[in-house]
């Protein structure tokens, strides 16, 4: 998993969290959904799902 925040240039930011998902079993293929969550200032809830192949970790980048 990997945490991130976007500032949106409001009062508030958005908090996310992305969970790469990895399945194990050969049997079932390794396609699997990953998916970000954004937190709504109770719990995180999701936000999008990704279909992936084997993911293993997400990577985080910036831009300015």
């Amino acid at each position: 998993w990997e945490w991130f925040s976007m500032d949106t240039g409001a009062s508030t930011a958005r908090y996310f969290l992305a969970v790469a998902n990895f399945r194990t079993s050969a049997v079932d293929g390794f396609d699997v959904d990953s998916v970000i969550y954004e937190w709504d200032g109770a719990a995180f809830t999701e936000l999008q799902a990704l279909p992936t192949h084997g993911a293993s970790d997400w990577e985080y980048f910036s831009m300015d």
